[in-house]
């Protein structure tokens, strides 16, 4: 009797496994929706839930018109070995979590239709943590278009890499992580499109994460963190908008984040934000840097990349907090700055307004924002080491109007021992500099004959790129309207 009841447990345990899973057997560049290519057959879902895996290798296809709800997992590259690409270009695919390169390799291409998991569940792409070796598993993940809308976005959980780059489309993602667990590695290529993070995004939790934006529009409920718990985050953001303006103490953008106390000698908290160039729009509540409630090492970097005269400015509606924050300059594509150059670096207590953008307007001074800054240094650290300047000229870091007035600001500048378009050398910029700024253009041989000991490409780059050639006479002629550049 017992051995009876055992035997058909164990067939109806069978018959449950054999009922739940769906392996693809149909090859490569076949449909998911043809019941012949799956093992049972029967589209995955189309009875009951099931858990499909496809790990032989093979491209499959969801094409317009297609709609399924496979009620299970979706695994591409389940095991050691195993691998699997899925090419989305319509239709609709409901899946209860979706992991890309669970210990094999997964691969999506998606360019159109929607990706959904159902209830509170993920998408998963390098890595998944669910048995098995906890540190394998590759997944990339190719948004062109399209919707993918999930509770947890998790790029590079446990595996080596996680990598997810996106040119259109639309992310819902209540939590945004790269980078997960100990070893891991996510990277997010963010140029199109629009990304919707109603709570955290965490770049760097545990893991590694890269964040690297050239384009595109961010927008968040809560914070972002470059560096969070015992993570390592980088982001480098050189175009697109981040609009994290949600109001609240804790909300805006955070660079080292060592909010749990997870962070340890061995593996520390760091967050790197590095702004490049001046094509970005950052909006916050508030901006931090190295704001530990552990006792573990939390190291936090600005990096201001520099390659012209403009420079995309951290707006905060509240704090810029700095004081405990490392600051550096990187200089690229031939620029020089030259004397009398200024980069707002950050602004608290900003009256940010884009309609068009999605971003209300807030009258100057409703929040108490301020700067809070080191007495000395301003950051906690400073390094120009990877921007030289020309002989004559250094950098000066300052913050500007913290006497309780608004905006309060974060400036750089490069100062120096004369002022930019003085030509003929007597201390100011006027109208007498018009004709030696003439003649160094004309014949520098001849210039520097007259006015020994001025160096003619120094004192009239007014575009900062060395030298003095045609792209500098605009800039002087407006420099002598306005005067700006005078002593």
């Amino acid at each position: 009797m017992g051995r009876t009841i055992a035997a058909v447990a164990l067939l109806g345990a069978a018959a449950q496994v054999s009922a739940g899973t769906k392996t693809w057997v149909g090859g490569e560049g076949s449909l998911f929706g043809t019941a012949e290519n799956w093992d049972p057959a029967g589209v995955p879902g189309a009875v009951e839930p099931d858990d499909a895996n496809i790990n032989d290798g093979s491209t499959v296809e969801v094409v317009d018109g297609d709609v399924f709800n496979t009620g299970g997992r979706l695994n591409l590259g389940q095991f050691a070995g195993d691998s699997g690409t899925l090419e989305i270009s319509g239709g609709s695919l409901t899946v209860s979590r979706f992991i890309v390169g669970n210990e094999g390799f997964g691969r999506v291409i998606q360019t159109g239709g929607n990706v959904i998991t159902a209830g509170s569940d993920h998408v998963r792409i390098g890595g998944h943590n669910d048995g098995g070796d906890p540190n394998t598993g590759t997944g990339e993940y190719f948004f062109h278009g399209g919707l993918i809308d999930t509770e947890v976005f998790t790029i590079g959980r446990t595996g080596p890499t996680g990598l997810f780059e996106m040119t259109d489309g639309h992310i819902i993602a209540d939590f945004l992580v790269l980078g997960k667990r100990q070893n891991s590695h996510g990277v997010f290529n963010l140029s199109g499109g629009m990304v919707d993070v109603p709570a955290d995004f965490e770049i760097g939790d545990g893991g590694t994460g890269q964040f690297n934006m050239t384009g595109g529009h961010v927008k968040g409920n809560n914070y972002m963190a470059v560096g969070h718990r015992a993570g390592t985050g980088e982001a480098n953001i050189s175009g697109g908008i981040i609009d994290m303006t949600i109001t609240g103490a804790d909300k805006g953008i955070w660079v080292g984040r060592n909010r749990d106390g997870e962070a340890t000698v061995a593996d520390p908290n760091v967050g790197i934000l590095r702004i490049i160039g001046g094509d970005a729009s950052l909006w916050v509540s508030n901006f931090a840097m190295d704001q530990s409630a552990g006792t573990g090492p939390v190291s936090a970097t600005l990096i201001a990349h520099l390659n012209g005269k403009d420079f995309s400015t951290i707006r905060s509606r509240g704090n810029v907090d700095i004081e405990f924050g490392d600051f550096a300059v990187e200089l690229s594509g031939g620029f020089a700055p030259n004397v009398g150059m200024e980069f707002l670096i950050a602004r608290a207590n900003d009256a940010i307004d884009d309609i068009e953008n999605g971003i209300q307007p807030q009258e100057t001074g409703a929040l108490d924002g301020l700067v809070l800054f080191n007495e000395e240094t301003i950051f906690q650290s400073v390094d120009y080491s990877a921007a030289t300047l020309r002989e004559g000229l250094s950098w000066v870091l300052e913050v500007r109007n913290d006497e309780f007035e608004f905006p309060v600001d974060v400036v750089l500048k490069v100062v120096g021992d004369f002022v930019l378009g003085d030509m003929n050398n007597d201390g100011v910029l006027d109208a007498f500099d018009v004709a030696a700024f003439e003649l160094a253009l004309a014949d520098e041989a001849a210039y520097m004959a007259q006015f020994p000991g001025v160096d003619p490409s120094l004192r009239g780059d007014f575009d900062g790129f060395g030298g003095l050639d045609a792209f500098d006479v605009t800039a002087f002629e407006q420099a002598l309207a306005t005067g700006e550049d005078s002593a």
